[in-house]
Parts: structure tokens; C-alpha cells; sequence
């Protein structure tokens, strides 16, 4: 070989991207908080997408699921194909229903006055604390970037993570769920202040009868609960972030329209409206695009012109 081409290999190898190990495992994954053991799952592609850090989307369950019940969603499917970990974190068990779980996501009272909070709110549970913890494991396995998704009470919960956590993580994304800070905790009010800019995802149907699109408390509401409005959530997102004033159309397909606005340190906030016509069943308190059967009485059927799946894919390999 000559002196050039041994200069030119040196050259090719110095300027190759590198990457670090990920020891990230699938399956049930424990740890415990405040002395009480929590779990998640984990979902692991064949190979993390080349020349990019290694991406985690987390996906919370609403109030009353479970971690397994949202392998569902199909992220998995997207995971596989573009290179990044799903992982399914898991509030706590309800007392008299150890079952179903729910998370901390705040109380409303710093806006409404009235209670949006549920049992992890009224038992004092510190869920900031366990996401703190799960995303120092997730970073010691060699997870660099992390995007978090959820619906309904888990809607919630991203919403306060981003709030709280901000910088942790990249972006959120809320289905169905309400920003439900301030929050009176104790003698203490909890703000959402995040420390930098995100990206945010916000998916609402305007048919919710379970969270209102609107606020206030629907027919499918838990008695005695009344939430802040999306336009609530998206107004004060777009000030945390600092964004432009114009918004942008980037998505319409039948009912469902995206419209998005620019904010500073190249992140988005981005509304997508579910918008059935009067009466529909379509819509409502769902996961769009996903297979679910819905059989609880309330507007619940999964709209087929938005996957939110697909969008929280591309959403979150775009953050940061």
C-alpha cells in the first residue's frame, strides 16, 4: 500500500460515523420507586437507524389500562422499520383494582378549581420521579433521545413529563389528554416549567365526551372531573416554546386536519382535529388509526383518516 492510500484509509476511518453500544433489552423491565416496585416493557428493534443517536418513543396508557395493553398501537411496527426502541411504562395499580393503572398527571386546580386528578393524584404518587428513573436506565443502556406519547390520563402524563423534564427529553405527544398543570399538590403548586423548547404533538377529536375537546366535563366524563380545553394546551405550549404566530396546514385527509406552527430552536407544535360530523361514533376517545372495537356507549371508534401512530413515528425521528 502506499503512503497515499494508507493516508486516504486513515481519512475514511477518522471521518466514519460512530456509534455507541446499545445494551437495551426487550421484555419486563422493574425498578423501585419510594419503595414501591414499578415496571415497563420494552420493545427493541433489530438495528438502531444508522448515523442518528438511538431514539426511545415511549407510549403511556390512559387511566385504568396497562403497559401491555398498548403494544397494540402498532409502534412496534414502526420501531422495526425505522430503528428506534418502543417502551411501555406502567402507572400505578389502583387499590381496589390492582389491574388497572394511573398516573399522576396533575389536578387542574391551578385552572378550573375542580379536580381532574385521579387515584395516583389523590395517593400523592411522584410519577415525575419514576420517569426521572426510567430515563437514567434507558440512558445507561445507550438510549440518547427520547419522545414521549400517550393517551387519554397517559395524554396527561405527557404532557407533565415535557413539563417537568424537558431537559431529558425531545418531544411528547398528547392523544385525547389534558395539559392539567398548574396543579395544587399539598400546600404547594406545581407550574409547567420546561426548561427548553420541545417538540409537541397534540391529536383530539372534537367529539371527546370523556375529555372534552373544548374543556369543561362531558356525558363520558368520571363524575365530579372537569378539564382545560386543547386550545388551552396548544396556547401555552406554543408560549413555553416561543413559536410564530402563523400556523401552517400540513396535513388534511377526511376529518382529520393537522395545522402546525414554528417555534424556536427548530422545534414545532402541531394540532391535529378530529372533526366528525354530529352524532358520529367515529372519533371521540380513541387512538386514530389503530384496530380497537370500542363498546363503551361513548363516542369511541378509531378515526381512519389520521394513524397516530405513523404521525408520532415521523414526529419523534424528526425531534432533536
Amino acid at each position: 500500500m502506499t503512503l497515499l492510500a494508507l493516508v486516504l484509509l486513515v481519512a475514511c476511518l477518522s471521518a466514519a460515523p460512530t456509534s455507541e453500544p446499545v445494551t437495551l433489552t426487550p421484555g419486563e423491565h422493574r425498578l423501585t420507586i419510594e419503595g414501591q416496585e414499578r415496571r415497563y416493557l420494552v420493545h427493541v428493534p433489530a438495528a438502531f437507524a444508522p448515523e442518528a443517536p438511538p431514539l426511545a418513543v415511549l407510549v403511556l396508557h390512559g387511566g385504568g389500562g396497562s403497559a401491555g395493553q398498548m403494544t397494540r398501537t402498532g409502534l412496534e411496527e414502526f420501531g422495526d422499520r425505522y430503528g428506534f426502541a418502543v417502551v411501555y411504562p406502567e402507572g400505578v395499580p389502583q387499590p381496589l383494582a390492582p389491574q388497572n393503572h394511573n398516573w399522576n398527571a396533575g389536578n387542574c386546580d391551578g385552572i378550573i378549581g375542580i379536580s381532574c386528578g385521579g387515584p395516583a393524584f389523590e395517593r400523592g404518587i411522584d410519577d415525575v420521579a419514576y420517569f426521572r428513573a426510567l430515563l437514567a436506565e434507558l440512558r445507561a443502556a445507550g438510549i440518547r433521545r427520547v419522545f414521549v406519547a400517550g393517551i387519554s390520563n397517559g395524554g396527561m402524563m405527557a404532557h407533565r413529563v415535557g413539563c417537568a423534564l424537558a431537559d431529558e427529553i425531545d418531544g411528547i405527544a398528547a392523544i385525547e389528554g389534558a395539559l392539567a398543570l398548574p396543579s395544587a399538590e399539598g400546600d404547594s403548586v406545581v407550574l409547567c416549567q420546561p426548561g427548553r423548547p420541545l417538540d409537541v404533538l397534540i391529536i383530539h377529536a372534537t367529539n371527546d365526551e370523556n375529555i372534552p375537546y373544548d374543556g369543561g366535563s362531558g356525558r363520558c366524563s368520571t363524575p365530579g372531573r372537569v378539564y382545560p380545553s386543547v386550545d388551552y394546551a396548544v396556547s401555552e405550549w406554543r408560549r413555553f416554546n416561543s413559536c410564530a404566530a402563523t400556523e401552517t396546514e400540513v396535513y388534511r385527509s377526511g376529518i382529520a386536519t393537522c395545522v402546525e406552527w414554528s417555534c424556536e430552536a427548530g422545534t414545532a407544535v402541531r394540532l391535529c382535529r378530529i372533526d366528525p360530523p354530529a352524532d358520529s361514533e367515529i372519533g371521540g376517545h380513541s387512538w386514530p388509526g389503530s384496530d380497537r372495537t370500542c363498546k363503551s356507549g361513548c363516542p369511541c371508534t378509531p378515526a381512519r383518516d389520521l394513524d397516530a401512530s405513523a404521525m408520532i413515528a415521523d414526529f419523534a425521528r424528526r425531534s432533536r
